[in-house]
């Protein structure tokens, strides 16, 4: 009976050493992920909201610091995403009074890289100048006739006013709070006599004037009763009084 019921327990011993051997089952594959695409950015609906103030620029409320180089790059990659809006047309911009007139100057070739034909900056000033002046970028003002008037103002807030091409400047002394922008008038509407082919001022201001200035000596060209200037242009490297003028390349 003891040699049977030994018989009888070999084949199951058998079975069950030879499961222990066996390797254990792979484990089932996992699903791949469904390839992820970055979303699509949505296309502006609206023109964009440009400003210009301390800290740099606002295009369509992204901020765009203007400081070191590529600043006009910077601008032209955030505006481009605007071009339908901005290409051949005029485009408004809000600047502050206080920021360095180079960001003015970024903005302005800027929206001229995108195709804007014309913008209209508007700066806080004095009640009996306009609010707002058109100036041109400065790819169209390189194509100014170069016996158009200069005006700047120079570092003591007196003013100097010559011509693109160079020539004796006309200078103005410091006003009672700034420049003296009733003389600077009359200088730049006899240097204007000289070159009835150009309606575009060109102005400037020395190293450390503030934008607010500068704007205001291109709106007071408004007010003249002769002259009549359709643009300005802003030199946004201050030049020398007389010396022609570097419009770049």
């Amino acid at each position: 009976m003891i040699r049977l019921r030994v018989a009888a327990w070999l084949p199951l011993v058998a079975a069950l050493g030879c499961d222990e051997k066996r390797p254990p089952p792979a484990p089932a594959a996992e699903p791949a992920a469904a390839p992820t695409s970055s979303p699509t950015p949505a296309k502006p609906t609206l023109p964009p909201t440009l400003v210009v103030d301390t800290s740099g620029a606002l295009v369509g409320g992204t901020r765009v610091t203007l400081d070191g180089t590529g600043a006009t790059e910077r601008l032209k990659t955030e505006l481009e995403q605007h071009r339908s809006f901005l290409e051949k047309k005029e485009v408004r911009v809000a600047a502050e009074r206080k920021v360095k007139p180079s960001y003015v100057g970024a903005m302005l070739a800027g929206l001229g890289a995108v195709g804007a034909s014309r913008a209209l900056i508007r700066t806080s000033t004095r009640g009996d100048l306009p609010p707002e002046v058109g100036f041109i970028a400065p790819d169209q003002a390189r194509s100014a006739p170069s016996c158009s008037v200069v005006a700047m103002i120079l570092a003591d807030r007196s003013t100097a006013v010559w011509h693109v091409q160079g020539g004796t400047a006309g200078r103005r002394g410091k006003g009672m709070a700034g420049p003296d922008l009733t003389l600077t008038g009359e200088t730049i509407v006899q240097q204007a006599k000289r070159c009835k082919e150009s309606n575009v001022l060109f102005v400037a201001g020395a190293e450390g004037v503030e934008w607010g200035l500068i704007y205001d000596l291109a709106a007071s060209s408004k007010t003249f009763a002769t002259a009549v200037f359709a643009d300005a242009a802003l030199v946004s490297e201050p030049p020398t009084p007389g010396r022609p003028v570097d419009l770049g390349k």
